[in-house]
């Protein structure tokens, strides 16, 4: 059956100009791309349209304020499922692990344009950002001038620096716009009169050390035009994010024992896991740290040493396949530790993703 034009490789209706250019994307971003469409969200890809067949970092989406419970729906229908912590302001996670590819895709999905670390820079953007876009054979994209403002105020205001390896895609951007356009007027607003233009000369010279300097000239004069409410916001992100609690309605938590004859590979193998999981985790010593971490959400790793006292949700067995014997249970898989460190620890975030889908899926599912 044909997938559409997102399936992989996407054509713009244009004839000419940078939209004509073929963009490859991967198959569970579209799939999440449609499922928006199907939902009758309006939604808009931010930034890192050349990145999307083989995303290195989250997906960045902008989508209609009040769609939340849609969003939740439609990607999880696509195989995303939300994970993470509070403290990231009005940002939504979701993930879906590719075990053929080895690979997390992630969508950062947000219904507003907020700038600046904890999100503390709040802007009114979204609604006539949305109102710009251009349909590009499937794939919704922000107007041309939106698409090069925001991600010039990206790197200002978000990243603070400049990134040799961005630094054309800086200037082609700051050549792509001008202080009259929308998102230029709004920062003169904000910000004071003659904003708009420093940031396009700063972009047009891409100087690493001019960008960091203006970059933070820039966030002190906003914070001053904004001193209560600015302040406020940085404050009460840093604070949410300090608790490092899952938000409300999280998935349940999962108990993983990682299991071995020899112990140096196994706290390897949790360590690799507990640094590359995208949803809240923990290391547990102690059967009572286990059961509160996993009442909170969060995936709670138990090396060959610890001893929780109950029977883990999955028991990940570690070693030479000659030596070892399948453990009992459904919830129990072999790792063969003749293979790469990597491809140990794919083959275990492949076995939790799967265990922790079937966590997240309505009872009866199995049945059905």
């Amino acid at each position: 059956m044909d997938d559409g034009p997102l399936a992989g490789t996407s054509r713009s209706d244009a004839e000419d100009g940078e939209d004509a250019v073929a963009v490859e994307i991967h198959p569970t971003v579209a799939a999440a791309f449609r499922a928006l469409d199907d939902a009758a969200v309006a939604w808009v890809l931010l930034r890192g349209v050349d990145d999307l067949a083989h995303p290195s970092g989250d997906v960045d989406v902008l989508v209609e304020p009040g769609s939340a419970d849609r969003v939740d729906r439609a990607l999880a229908a696509a195989g995303l499922h939300r994970l993470g912590v509070l403290g990231h302001g009005r940002h939504r996670f979701y993930f879906s692990w590719d075990p053929a590819e080895r690979l997390w895709i992630g969508l950062d999905v947000v219904p507003a344009i907020d700038f600046g670390r904890f999100q503390h820079l709040r802007t009114p953007l979204a609604a006539g950002c949305l109102g710009r876009r251009r349909r590009v054979r499937g794939l919704w994209r922000l107007a041309e001038r939106d698409e090069a403002w925001l991600f010039l105020l990206h790197l200002l205001l978000d990243k603070r620096r400049l990134d040799p390896s961005r630094r054309e895609a800086a200037r082609s951007a700051a050549h792509r716009v001008d202080a009259t356009d929308p998102v230029g007027r709004y920062l003169e607003h904000r910000v004071g009169v003659g904003a708009a233009q420093d940031v396009v000369e700063i972009g047009r010279r891409a100087d690493g050390r001019e960008f960091s300097a203006s970059a933070s000239a820039l966030i002190r004069r906003w914070t001053r035009r904004e001193p209560l409410r600015v302040p406020a916001a940085w404050l009460a992100t840093l604070a949410a994010r300090a608790l490092d609690l899952p938000f409300p309605g999280h998935p349940a938590g999962l108990v993983v024992a990682v299991t071995g004859p020899d112990g140096a590979p196994t706290r390897r193998l949790v360590q690799t896991l507990r640094t590359t999981f995208p949803g809240p985790r923990r290391v547990a010593r102690s059967g009572l740290a286990a059961r509160v971490h996993r009442r909170l959400g969060r995936l709670v790793l138990l090396d060959g040493g610890s001893r929780p006292g109950f029977r883990p949700d999955l028991v990940l067995a570690l070693g030479p396949p000659e030596a070892l014997r399948s453990p009992e249970g459904p919830a129990s898989v072999v790792l063969d530790a003749t293979r790469s460190p990597g491809e140990v620890a794919d083959d275990a975030t492949s076995a939790i993703w799967a265990r922790l889908i079937r966590s997240m899926a309505p009872r009866g599912a199995d049945q059905a």
